[in-house]
């Protein structure tokens, strides 16, 4: 069994959630069996929109911090459940030499498995930095964002969940995705993943993530 390391704190909620999904579709009769698991919870890390928005720090110092800084403890494997710091995953996963997983490949690998299309609910910066628009054009996915009423109200949604206002957050995540009917959601954001959980027509980064991690720990 694999050690999985993980960067966290992006934010501290959004990291729960993921170890909570990790625990719960790990295939284990024990305790014993659940993969040995390293967080780093590092909210320091400055906010990855603000930055690629080009109104904040720089976080990639902060990340290849954390993801060395799990390295030396002994992870075999890294992962980060934010899709906003993806941005910076070339540069980060050759920082280490440990498999650094790519949640946004994942996400978009999985649902054009059997969408051609989907909306997608990412931060402004994840959207700025063409991460998923890149990854969508090499599975030959048609990715469509909001329209600019909509993101302003997805964002206020994910910041109030990280500020800590849950229930209005989900609320006005809840009511973006009424907008857009039956096409497939991308939630490609973490906080998005809380507010839309089990959601018929929402296929979540942070599961293709999960999924993955389990694979990858139990091989």
């Amino acid at each position: 069994m694999k050690v999985l390391g993980v960067i966290g704190g992006m934010g501290p909620l959004a990291t729960c959630e993921f170890y909570r999904r990790l625990i719960e579709k790990t295939p284990a009769r024990k305790d014993q069996e659940h993969i040995h698991v390293i967080i780093d919870s590092y909210p320091q890390i400055p906010d990855r929109t603000a930055y690629l928005v080009g109104a904040g720090e720089n976080p990639l110092p902060y990340l290849i911090d954390s993801a060395q800084r799990l390295e030396k403890a002994g992870a075999d494997v890294l992962c980060m459940p934010c899709n906003a710091a993806h941005a910076f995953f070339d540069d980060l996963s050759s920082s280490v030499g440990v498999p650094f997983l790519n949640m946004v490949e994942l996400a978009v690998k999985f649902v054009s498995r059997f969408s051609k299309s989907a909306v997608v609910f990412a931060t402004d910066g994840t959207l700025l930095s063409g991460v998923y628009q890149r990854a969508a054009e090499r599975y030959g996915l048609a990715l469509r964002e909001l329209s600019r009423k909509w993101q302003r109200k997805l964002m206020d949604g994910i910041y109030d969940i990280k500020a800590g206002r849950l229930e209005e957050g989900i609320e006005k995540i809840e009511v973006v995705s009424r907008s857009i009917g039956e096409e497939t959601i991308l939630a490609a954001c973490t906080e998005v993943s809380i507010a839309l959980k089990g959601k018929r027509n929402v296929v979540d980064a942070m599961d293709a993530l999960v999924e993955e991690a389990i694979r990858v720990c139990l091989s």
